[in-house]
């Protein structure tokens, strides 16, 4: 089918659709117009069920059977041909109130494929009837729906389903807002489509979403999106969904009996990955961009290429964090997907994080990002969520009873280990309760942090590879220029949380060429401390360490006989201990170089010297004596002390008054130049008078009158 107008409308429910009941392919449906509006849905809403036919286009494979009594049901297992594609060419296209522009199959047939080319894209709105969210906006799926006699909706994931279509789509402007929706999903064996965007400005905002999602054991589709600037912003009115780009693996199954949704973990569809290019990302007041696994499946890998990068915000009501995630989850034993970040600028603030995470069975994905400039600001409103960079562990249960989430400190219920994270940037900057983190709260391992940048500063920021009850992570530094260190900032790679077992981790800072800097009695920290377990290596190879001091187990207990912990010092301090077992001491080594430049300095004298000057001849032509003392009037003090803003009051050299003698300027023959310059030792005076300055001066009287002030011709 065909379609060729100006202008487009479908309102109130209507639709147009290609369908097939058999084996053979439905056709395609091929839309041109100027402008293209799709508005509306029909919805009948009663005590027994809900009818509602979705305004749109579509195409479609359905097994429909009637049977003898009148009843329709839908079987999977009949043999089906595939949907057909669906191809829209127009200057615009509106979809709202619910309206929709879908492929799907629900049998063996595979869906149709949705193509839109357009200048400008608007996706609005979406609803909830009795629980049952719809949304505006672009589908493909592949659905393995059964209507039994009772008219009871029913999913069977075991059933052999076709692939859902893929989503292509070419604009100018892309906007989805207020609920609506991009989505491929599969909720059977087979495949979830593609979706892929070009378009030179996209904006997703007040909890609308782009998606790609498995169901059951098929795979999840891939999300890449092609565009010069990209926007999410902010969640639903209720703030209980964010604007988000995402691909999960749900574990979702509807009950036969009462209709109602119920998580299947023992699903093991991966999802997909998702992969961004563009020159600027704005991620904004908790929304998210986040590759999620629920069940057996692994979550997706999430990569990010950008100019520049924003991460800005969280929840305001619950604080949830926004940004980027990979992540496993739930009751399943899936791993989360790694996350990688290539950028010139990265800036997350006000509780913004970006993380790998797991709160199951599965391992935490890797962290990897490569920036020029990178800033870790702040946290949220109320200070209890920070911003910053994690790979993380974290034991989450379900409390089916009232639907609510907990954490659950029991390290049996958590065995996966957190990811590691790496840090390649020419300036880091962690400040004003800011985290970079890796950490485990179960019993599985902390990963480890590896930063290589020119320069590092922590200003009240914190750099930690912690586990509760297993060994702590390594953390290691390569810094070019320095490592600043300010206002309670901490480095740790402590063990033991909750005074368990486990050694703290090592920490390697290699800086040969660079410094250690500390400003003095602001409470600065570097610490591999275990509770009982045995204290980690600090290891420091600096061209210099300026305000910051070893400190031995004996010396703690001096100062903290109660609880053995430095963080509560004012001073800055570097320790390796074991908090309960004092035979368990770690070990903290400085590597300096082995000739100190102030070693070989020349001690200058504290006295000032004698300092006179006579007068100089009157008569022109010769030479003529002075003295200049510039600075506040005394010699500075040694170069071997520290500058201390005192400086030792001598009296300034003063001349003899004399009177003014005027002297007249002479032309002075320029010579040529040589080829090789030789130092001079003395001077000669020939007979016109004239002073000549050579290398190898005679012996005689009047080389030597010459060196007296006093003479004169």
């Amino acid at each position: 089918m065909t379609i060729y107008t100006q202008n487009f409308l479908v309102r109130d429910g209507a639709g147009i659709s290609t369908t097939t009941f058999g084996k053979g392919n439905s056709g395609n449906l091929n839309v041109n117009a100027r402008k293209i509006e799709l508005t509306g849905t029909n919805i009948e809403n009663n005590t027994s069920n809900i009818l509602f036919s979705r305004g749109g286009l579509s195409t479609s494979s359905q097994p429909i059977k009637i049977e003898n009594q009148g009843k329709i049901t839908i079987n999977p297992d009949k043999l089906l041909g595939d949907a057909g594609d669906l191809i829209i060419n127009t200057d615009s296209l509106i979809v709202k109130d619910v309206a929709q522009i879908s492929t799907a199959t629900f049998g063996s047939g595979n869906g149709g494929n949705l193509n839109i080319n357009a200048r400008d894209i608007q996706l609005i709105g979406s609803t909830e009837v009795n629980g049952i969210p719809i949304a505006s906006g672009l589908f493909s799926s592949s659905e393995p729906i059964l209507i039994n006699q009772g008219k009871e909706v029913t999913f069977d994931s075991n059933k052999l389903l076709g692939d859902a279509g893929n989503i292509k789509i070419n604009t100018n402007s892309l906007i989805v807002k207020n609920g609506a929706k991009i989505s491929t999903a599969t909720a059977g064996n087979s495949n979830a489509g593609n979706i892929e965007i070009r378009a030179d400005k996209l904006l997703v905002e007040n909890g609308a979403e782009i998606g790609t999602d498995t169901l059951g054991k098929g795979k999840g589709g891939n999300l890449t999106i092609n565009s010069s600037d990209i926007q999410l912003i902010g969640r639903t009115p209720d703030n209980q969904i964010p604007s988000k780009l995402t691909a999960t693996a749900k574990p979702i199954s509807v009950d036969n009996t009462t209709g109602k949704v119920i998580f299947n973990a023992d699903k093991s569809g991966n999802a997909g990955d998702i992969t961004i290019n563009t020159d600027s990302l704005l991620v904004k007041d908790g929304a998210l961009v986040s590759t999620e696994t629920l069940t057996r499946g692994d979550s997706g890998d999430l990569t990010i290429n950008a100019q520049d990068i924003q991460l800005i915000g969280s929840n305001p009501v619950n604080a949830s964090p926004g940004g980027l995630n990979a992540s496993a989850g739930g009751e399943g034993i899936g791993n989360a997907g790694n996350l990688t970040i290539n950028t010139n600028s990265l800036l997350v603030k006000d509780g913004a994080q970006v993380a790998t995470a797991t709160t199951g069975e599965g391992k935490s994905g890797n962290l990897n990002v490569n920036a020029r400039d990178i800033q870790l600001i702040g946290t949220t409103p109320d200070a209890q969520a920070p911003s910053g960079l994690f790979a993380s562990a974290e034991p989450l249960n379900f409390i089916n009873s009232e639907g609510k989430l907990t954490f659950n400190i029991d390290s049996d219920k958590l065995l996966g280990d957190a990811g590691n994270l790496k840090i390649n940037a020419d300036t880091l900057s962690v400040r004003d309760g800011a985290v970079i983190a890796v950490y485990n709260l179960g019993a599985g391992i902390a990963g480890n942090i590896d930063i290589k940048a020119d320069s590092v500063k922590l200003d009240r920021g914190l750099i930690l590879a912690a586990t509760f009850s297993t060994n702590g992570g390594n953390i290691d530094f390569d810094i070019a220029d320095f490592l600043l260190m300010r206002n309670s900032s901490e480095i740790s790679s402590t063990a033991g949380l909750i005074s368990a077992t486990g050694d703290g981790g090592n920490i390697n800072i290699n800086s040969p060429n660079g410094f250690i800097v500390a400003t003095p009695n602001q409470n600065n920290d570097i610490t591999a401390n275990a509770f009982q377990g045995k204290g980690g290596r600090v290891k420091i190879d600096a061209a210099g360490i300026f305000g910051m001091n070893s400190l031995s187990r004996n010396e703690l207990e001096r100062l903290r006989p109660d609880d053995l912990n430095p963080f509560q010092l004012p001073t800055n301090d570097i320790t390796a201990i074991s908090q309960q077992n004092s035979d368990l001491t770690g070990f903290v080594e400085i590597i300096t170089p082995e000739t100190n430049p102030e070693n070989a300095l020349t001690q200058l004298p504290t006295e000032p010297i004698e300092t006179k000057i006579t007068n100089t001849c009157s008569t022109p032509g010769y030479a003529q004596s002075s003295f200049t003392i510039t600075g506040k009037g005394s010699l500075p003090p040694s170069p071997s002390e520290p500058l201390t803003g005192r400086v030792n009051q001598t009296k300034l050299a003063t001349l003899d008054e004399v009177e003014e003698t005027k002297v007249e300027p002479r032309k002075i023959n320029k010579k040529p130049k040589r080829k090789q310059i030789v130092e001079a030792r003395g001077w000669v005076k020939n007979k016109n008078g004239e002073i000549f300055l050579v290398a190898n001066p005679p012996q005689n009287s009047n080389i030597q009158a010459m060196k007296n002030p006093n003479y004169c011709s």
